[in-house]
Formats: C-alpha cells, sequence, structure tokens
C-alpha cells in the first residue's frame, strides 16, 4: 500500500515541473492601460506567489499579484513573469502587444483676420494608418473639420486660438497635439482718385488702413504697366486718353495683405482748329484785310463748349477788328485753346497810278492800274468814252483792262472812268495812246 501512495506523488511532481507559467494580455494602444493575467496549468493551490518584471530590467519586483495594470511605454515592452511553488519557479518573457500611435504635427500659415488660415499635415505613424483627422481650430470643443489633412479655416476675428488636431489610426489608437495661433488685423486697402486731363497727372489719395498694426508695403499698379511701390500718395502721368484699371496691394507688418482696384479716368483734351472766311491774307500766321471788311472765324472738332476771348460761345464769330482772338474748347471738363491774330489795315484811297495806257503789249502801261484795290471788297469799274458812252465795265476790277472792248481796240483818246466801292464813289480820265 505505501509503495503505491509513493508513485503517484512523483507522476504528480513530474506533471507541475512541465506546467510553463504564462500571461495573458490585451492589445493595445501606446501608452493606454492593459490588463496582464497570469495563466498556468499549476493549480492555485500549490502557487505561492506570482512576480514580475515590467520595466524589463531583470528584476521581479514591479508586482505580485495574478493580475497586473500596466502601461506599455513602448510598442516593443518586454515583460516578464515568476510563477513560484513549493517545488521551484517558473518564467515567461514575452512582448505586450503595443499598436503605435500616431505621430501628430502640423503647421499653419497665414493667420490673418476673414482670409483662409491654412493647416499643413505632417503627422505620421510607425505602422497602421491613420484613419480619422478631427481638427478643432478655436478650442470650442467642437470638431470644426474631420475630412483630411490639408484643410483651410477663416478665422473672422483677430486674436489668439488654441488650434488641436486629433488623430486616429486604423487600430482605433488616438494621439493629438495643440499649437497657439496668433490671428492678426487686416488691413483694408482703399485709393481715391479724380479724372483728369491727357497731360495732366493723376493724383493717388491713399487711405488705407489698418487696427493695431501697421502697413509696410503699398503695392501699386497703374494698369498701363508701370509699378512703383510707395507708401504716399503717388502721381502718374498716363500717355493715353481711357479708363485704367489701377490695384493696390497692401502689406502689413504681420504679413497679412489685401486688394482694391478702381478705375483711373483719363479724359481726351478737344482737338480743335480754326477755319476763315472772307477776304485777307496771311501775314506769317497773321490774318490781315483792310478795314471795312470782315471775316468769318469757325472753330473744327470734337468739343461740348466753346468760349471765346469776346464772350462769345457760338461755333463761329465776326471779326472786323484787330486783335488776338481766343476760343478755348471743353470736353467733359478737360479744355484746350487756339487763338489767331487779326490786323485790320486801314482803306487807302482809290489812287489810279496811271492816267495813259499804251497798250501795245510791251507790259509797260498797258493796263488801267488801280492802287491798293485788294482793299475793298466791291470795285465796280465803268469806262465811258468822251461822248458819255460806255465801253468796259467790271463789277469786281482786277487791274486788267487794256483799253480794248469785247477784245477790239479803242481809238486813241481821252475817256472817263468810274469807280464805284462800298466806301466811295471816284471818277477821273485816261488817255489811251498807240
Amino acid at each position: 500500500m505505501k509503495k503505491m501512495l509513493f508513485i503517484i506523488l512523483c507522476i504528480s511532481t513530474i506533471n507541475i515541473i512541465a506546467q510553463e507559467a504564462d500571461y495573458l494580455t490585451d492589445t493595445t494602444c501606446l501608452g493606454e492601460l492593459t490588463t496582464l493575467t497570469a495563466i498556468s496549468s499549476i493549480p492555485d493551490s500549490l502557487i505561492t506567489g506570482f512576480a514580475w518584471d515590467l520595466d524589463d530590467d531583470g528584476l521581479f519586483d514591479d508586482a505580485t499579484e495574478k493580475i497586473v495594470f500596466f502601461v506599455p511605454a513602448s510598442d516593443n515592452n518586454l515583460v516578464s513573469l515568476q510563477i513560484s511553488t513549493n517545488v521551484d519557479n517558473y518564467y515567461t518573457t514575452k512582448p505586450v502587444p503595443v499598436h503605435p500611435l500616431p505621430n501628430v504635427l502640423f503647421i499653419e500659415e497665414n493667420s490673418c483676420e476673414g482670409s483662409p488660415a491654412f493647416f499643413e499635415d505632417y503627422s505620421s505613424i510607425s505602422s497602421g494608418t491613420i484613419t480619422n483627422y478631427n481638427w478643432d481650430f478655436n478650442n470650442d470643443g467642437i470638431i470644426d473639420d474631420n475630412t483630411i489633412g490639408n484643410v483651410s479655416y477663416i478665422y473672422e476675428t483677430a486674436s489668439d486660438y488654441i488650434a488641436e488636431l486629433v488623430l486616429v489610426s486604423d487600430n482605433g489608437c488616438t494621439d493629438s497635439t495643440t499649437k497657439n495661433i496668433s490671428v492678426f488685423n487686416q488691413p483694408i486697402a482703399d485709393f481715391i482718385v479724380e479724372a483728369t486731363c491727357l497731360g495732366d497727372s493723376s493724383l493717388f489719395i491713399n487711405s488705407s488702413s489698418i487696427n493695431n498694426d501697421s502697413i509696410c508695403i503699398y503695392n501699386w499698379n497703374f494698369g498701363d504697366g508701370e509699378m512703383i511701390i510707395n507708401s504716399g500718395n503717388p502721381k502718374h502721368k498716363y500717355n493715353t486718353s481711357d479708363n485704367f484699371t489701377v490695384t493696390l496691394i497692401v502689406i502689413s507688418q504681420n504679413n497679412c495683405r489685401d486688394t482694391v482696384e478702381h478705375e483711373a479716368v483719363v479724359n481726351a483734351i478737344p482737338e480743335i482748329s480754326l477755319e476763315y472766311e472772307g477776304d485777307f491774307e496771311y501775314e506769317g500766321d497773321t490774318i490781315v484785310f483792310f478795314e471795312g471788311n470782315d471775316i468769318s472765324i469757325t472753330v473744327q472738332g470734337n468739343y461740348d463748349n466753346l468760349l471765346w476771348s469776346t464772350a462769345e460761345t457760338s461755333n463761329s464769330i465776326i471779326v472786323n477788328q484787330t486783335g488776338n482772338y481766343l476760343v478755348e474748347a471743353e470736353i467733359d471738363g478737360c479744355t484746350s485753346s487756339i487763338s489767331v491774330n487779326i490786323i485790320v489795315n486801314d482803306i487807302p484811297g482809290i489812287n489810279v497810278v496811271n492816267d495813259i495806257i499804251t497798250p501795245n503789249g510791251d507790259e509797260i502801261n498797258d493796263y488801267l492800274i488801280i492802287k491798293d484795290i485788294e482793299a475793298y471788297q466791291k470795285c465796280e469799274l465803268v469806262i465811258y468814252s468822251r461822248w458819255g458812252k460806255q465801253v468796259y465795265s467790271s463789277m469786281n476790277y482786277q487791274n486788267d483792262w487794256d483799253g480794248t472792248i469785247n477784245g477790239n481796240k479803242l481809238d486813241a483818246g481821252t475817256y472817263f472812268y468810274i469807280i464805284n466801292t462800298e466806301i466811295k464813289k471816284f471818277n477821273g480820265h485816261i488817255n489811251i495812246l498807240y
């Protein structure tokens, strides 16, 4: 009987020695709490203790419970377990399965009120994938965007904010980071420019402004290919008349910018000329005629209004006195002027140069010449024989009578003439000699 009992005890000891220590663990995310549960086929009644090495330092001095709670410090944590009995100690060492956390990283650009602030994601994960991006741009606890990594957000008010990005991996591991966001005041670009006339400079009155900051760059594009950087009120002269789109870009010290466009109107000046009607002559740029006559001056060209130096406003005036006559034309508020100098000479008396004509074709005294006949707009010449018979007449005598009538020579002798002008009547006699 005693011999049988000994055999049974030996068999039990062999079975116990064959058992290995082990533990169960939940797969977890790095930095999150997991449960480690010691397991063994050794009956609990034979187990005298548990000892854990949780920090992989070779010492089983971190915990003594069958079930322990553990926070992995890396994704390759080795945990060792010692299960003790009265017979022996049993060991196991293995890594705790850990999923990595996302490495959250983003940068932000262009934090200006009213303009999109751009958030660029540079996050990563050592294994697995990032499945969810949860953005809270103003730290109000509300997810503002959960679409993609690179997003934009408009801050309507300049202030300081905290932006947070929470990432979730395909294994459900979550991590987040925050960033302080300073949103700066937006400048307001504006200017005034009044319509001007071709040849004059356009003045641009800069009225840009910003609150609690300063504008450091004013970039002007005048719309005709010319650009300058000028913080004041620039002037610019255009070479043609037109409507030009002028762009002003202002940039603040914190790199916030605004753009405005207005039209600069450059009106054409009137292009005019003068036309003259009447009996006159040019002496250089001066018009000369005799008193008793007059000329008509008419403005030609494109204009809205006229004003003469005589205070007249019609497009034509009648001139009969010496003077300088200037007319100013206006269109769209732009003016140009032109003038003419007039000299009115006194009318000389009628003076027959020769009272004898010898019409023999030698060009000497061949014609009856009346000096200064051009002073008269109307000059009627009538020739009578000594018996009172009219032998020649001309309503506008041109110093061309050669003692003939209808191409036939008159007899030599004395003849009488009458000269009628618009001012005075003259008479005398003329002798024809051959």
